[in-house]
C-alpha cells in the first residue's frame, strides 16, 4: 500500500470513531433524560393548573373552570397533556382508556389537558371520536405549561400521577417510556394502602 491510501484508512477510521463517539453521546444523554424525568418531580413539588383553563362538558359544550372547582377528590388522579391539532395524537385517549380498565388504574381518576388555540376546531372535529371516562380540559394559550415549566419538546415528561393536593408522585408517561407503567402501578398501590 502507498502512503496516500494509508492516510485514506486512517481518516476513514479516525471518521468512523468519531461518529462511534457521538452517538455514544447521545445516547448517554438521552439515558440520562429518562432518568432525570424521574427525578425531575423534586424540582416541582405541585402542579399549578391555570385558572383560564375550559372544561368540556359532556355535551361538547365549554365553561371556565377555576382550579378550585377541579377536585380530585381523596385519590390519585393522573394529568396529562394532548397536543390538540394532531390527529395521530388522538391515539393518546384510545391507550389511557385501555390502561384504566385495569387494576390498579381503575381507582385513579384521569385528566387530560388538551393544548390548542382553536377549541372550537377540536371540539368540531376531534371530540365527536374520542372516548374517555375522565375529565377533559382544554388549554388555548398553553398557561399549563408555561406555569408548571414543561416543554413540548419533551412531551415524554408531561404526564403525571399526583395526589388529592396535586402534589407530583412520578413524572413520565408510562406510554412511552420503558419501565414507567410499572412504576405508576406501585405508586398507585402504595398510595391506596396508606
Amino acid at each position: 500500500m502507498n502512503s496516500r491510501t494509508n492516510n485514506r484508512m486512517i481518516r476513514v477510521k479516525a471518521f468512523q470513531l468519531m461518529v462511534l463517539v457521538s452517538l455514544f453521546a447521545y445516547n448517554s444523554a438521552c439515558v440520562h433524560s429518562y432518568t432525570d424525568a424521574q427525578n425531575q418531580c423534586s424540582n416541582t413539588k405541585h402542579l399549578l393548573l391555570p385558572d383560564s383553563i375550559l372544561l368540556v362538558r359532556p355535551e361538547g359544550g365549554l365553561g371556565v373552570i377555576g382550579t378550585k372547582c377541579l377536585s380530585t377528590g381523596n385519590r390519585t388522579t393522573i394529568i396529562t397533556t394532548i397536543w390538540g391539532e394532531c390527529h395521530v395524537c388522538m391515539a393518546k385517549f384510545k391507550e389511557w382508556e385501555q390502561i384504566r380498565g385495569k387494576a390498579p388504574f381503575k381507582d385513579v381518576q384521569m385528566v387530560y389537558i388538551v393544548t390548542t388555540p382553536y377549541p372550537d376546531y377540536f371540539l368540531k372535529v376531534f371530540y365527536p371520536e374520542i372516548k374517555h371516562g375522565g375529565i377533559l380540559l382544554i388549554d388555548v394559550d398553553d398557561s399549563f405549561y408555561s406555569l408548571n415549566n414543561l416543554k413540548y419538546a419533551q412531551a415524554h415528561l408531561n404526564t403525571f400521577l399526583v395526589d388529592s393536593t396535586l402534589s407530583i408522585i412520578l413524572q413520565g408517561d408510562p406510554l412511552v417510556m420503558p419501565g414507567m407503567l410499572e412504576r405508576y402501578e406501585k405508586a398507585i398501590i402504595s398510595y391506596l394502602e396508606n
